[in-house]
């Protein structure tokens, strides 16, 4: 800890029961011009124009870092837009979010990335970054640089090798993050030609089948082949959902090989049984919701910290759209990111898990986008997060900020909220209610790697 003399002065001083490198301290946190600049026990705490001091079942974490979201917008508002979205983001204590490029229009080009730029600029209040398309010209790649993280690839983008060695070379160059849904796009076709095949009428039952483990598994086994061809390319893989898949990524990860992976609350807390109940259609999510002994799997590499990454994936649509009557038109996901911390602190203040795990949702995220977020460390943004434990909540999809008022977690009990968080120390969120402005969030800060 710094433990600087108390005479110097802080913008911001917070006080109470801290998260550090692992453990729970009394200690206090100085923030200065939106950085922290002390960590330290109180008798040596400095001078402070404002403090806030968080006794009782109250517990400071670092603001959450989610690297996998969907704030919609651009032609796409009226399932969510960035202020709502991020209402939404404060709600579950993360200040900062790396959104996906599949907007209206997709985002593969520095003129179509600047149109969400401003949509960002103008209405986020947490701190944000964003993947690019698979470009059609990689010149692209080194356009868009000062505002990407990664490329984003979707399944349509596996079928060509020549292609993804060609990207994985540009990626490397540039270090940009190579952040992939697994899911081979060949074997996606033969499912789909099997269900015609047998001429079954298509419901959520049968959307495990429609996209079976076996293709996310290949998808992984054949980029984590193409990518042994370039020297330094760094691929992520997002939202695993199945027990071989895990085991492959895990084994090439003891190879030595530049790969991670993160896994949603979904994926680890609910399985494929949902598809056979009321919430079939809420449920609708791709990678699929999958069977019990998967879920084990991705629960334990979580809980047991094996995972890089815990995302959301959050992807809200319009209620009436989740409803639709024929399988087909039921567009997959649903929102997340209010209740993914509270989740996961609900299995640690419940015993299955050590605090250690919100490192995946905060310090391991923060460090594969090389950004200087995510732990409360000097040097680091002042991004807070505020938990109030001990509690006993349920998740109800109507009281969510997102404009997308459900959830498959419905009438869950959670043991934690969020109560306040600041954003490079200016309070947004206070007693659970959004206080910060439009536009005050801004792009995440890069650290030298």
């Amino acid at each position: 800890m710094d433990a600087n003399n108390r005479y110097r002065k802080v913008d911001l001083l917070l006080k109470g029961k801290i998260y550090l490198q692992g453990r729970v301290e009394e200690a206090c946190i100085g923030i200065e011009a939106g950085k922290i600049v002390m960590v330290c026990k109180e008798p040596n705490a400095p001078y402070a124009e404002k403090v806030f001091s968080y006794t009782g079942k109250k517990l400071i974490l670092p603001g959450m870092v989610d690297m996998h979201v969907h704030m919609r917008d651009l032609g796409q508002e009226h399932k969510e837009d960035w202020y709502t979205g991020s209402m939404a983001a404060l709600k579950g204590g993360v200040t900062t979010v790396v959104d996906m490029p599949n907007n209206i229009p997709f985002i593969n080009t520095r003129e179509s990335l600047l149109l969400k730029v401003e949509k960002a600029k103008e209405k986020s209040i947490v701190d944000y970054g964003f993947y690019l398309g698979f470009p059609a010209s990689l010149n692209e790649l080194s356009k868009s640089r000062d505002m990407i993280f990664g490329v984003k690839l979707y399944p349509n983008d596996l079928s060509n090798s020549e292609n993804l060695v060609n990207l994985l070379q540009k990626c490397a160059e540039l270090d940009l993050l190579l952040i992939v849904h697994p899911e081979d796009p060949t074997l996606l076709e033969e499912c789909k030609k099997w269900a015609s095949k047998i001429g079954v009428k298509l419901d959520p039952s049968l959307h495990p089948m429609l996209r079976a483990p076996v293709v996310e598994y290949f998808a992984v086994k054949n980029l984590l082949e193409i990518a042994r061809r370039v020297h330094g390319a760094r691929i992520h893989f997002t939202h695993v959902s199945t027990g071989e898949s895990v085991k492959t990524i895990l084994h090439s990860k003891l190879e030595g090989r530049k790969v991670s992976f993160d896994v949603t609350p979904h994926h680890a807390f609910l399985n494929s049984r949902l598809y056979a109940g009321r919430q079939a259609n809420i449920a609708k999510v791709n990678p699929p919701l999958r069977p019990e002994e998967d879920r084990r799997i991705i629960y334990n590499a979580l809980v047991n910290r094996q995972v890089d990454a815990y995302v959301t994936d959050h992807a809200p649509h319009r209620f009436e759209e989740k409803m639709a009557e024929k399988y087909e038109d039921i567009p997959p996901g649903f929102p997340g990111l209010e209740i993914a911390l509270p989740l996961l602190l609900t299995e640690v203040f419940e015993g299955r898990a050590d605090i250690r795990v919100i490192e995946s949702y905060s310090l391991k995220p923060a460090e594969i986008l090389g950004i200087a977020k995510g732990q409360l460390a000097v040097g680091f943004d002042g991004d807070i997060t505020i938990v109030e434990y001990g509690v006993e909540e349920t998740v109800k999809g109507e009281d969510f900020f997102s404009k997308a008022k459900y959830t498959p977690f419905e009438g869950y009990r959670l043991r934690a909220r969020v109560v306040d968080v600041y954003l490079r120390g200016l309070k947004v969120l206070e007693e659970g209610n959004v206080i910060g402005r439009r536009g005050v969030g801004c792009f995440a800060r890069r650290i030298e790697r």
